[in-house]
């Protein structure tokens, strides 16, 4: 099974890079739909092998997703932000995850790293077994845990991130994020 990243980007330089190296062994394809970026991260990510295609947003960030989704050739489409990461550690669990022909589509957890210690999910992780913690400069805690690791965020909730690629699949109605960023 194959799986494609497909990223929808404006101005992400400083991050980019290391969303698509952390897929590196995992995704055969990455695609990566520049929506105007003025800061080099179209460039950068072309430099880092993704394929980049320039989309004119039009306050709709569900045109330009399915963008990506149509030019997706991977068995699964992995969804990422710029500011997001793949763990080396869970390569194993996620190509189990799509051998699995139940599904068509995995709301994955995301593992961020704060120092918000007031927060109800709030865990403390000195023994993280995650390299991505490791250097983490701040309270050594995470909020949740698997799959996916953010560097920045202020999104706390499981959301779908891997899929099954149909033709028919196609996002609509406007995608937002808080910060006004894309999703």
């Amino acid at each position: 099974m194959s799986i494609t990243l497909c990223m929808i980007v404006r101005d992400e330089a400083e991050w980019i890079g290391n969303a698509i190296s952390s897929v590196k062994g995992l995704a055969r394809q990455i695609e990566v739909v520049d929506t105007g970026s003025r800061d080099g991260t179209a460039e950068l990510a072309a430099r880092l092998g993704a394929e980049v295609y320039s989309f004119e947003l039009n306050d709709d960030t569900s045109a330009a997703r399915n963008e990506g989704l149509k030019r997706a050739a991977g068995d699964w489409i992995l969804v990422l932000d710029a500011d997001e990461a793949i763990s080396g550690s869970d390569f194993g669990r996620i190509r189990e995850l799509v051998k699995d022909e139940k599904f068509a589509g995995y709301a994955l957890v995301q593992r961020n790293y704060a120092n918000d210690t007031y927060r109800e999910d709030f865990v403390w992780c000195l023994d993280d077994d995650c390299p991505e913690s490791h250097g983490f400069r701040g309270t050594p805690g995470r909020i949740t845990t698997l799959a996916l690791h953010w560097r920045r965020s202020a999104a706390w909730k499981r959301r779908l991130k891997l899929m099954r690629r149909q033709p028919a699949w196609a996002t609509s109605g406007r995608m937002r994020r808080s910060g006004g960023r894309h999703s």
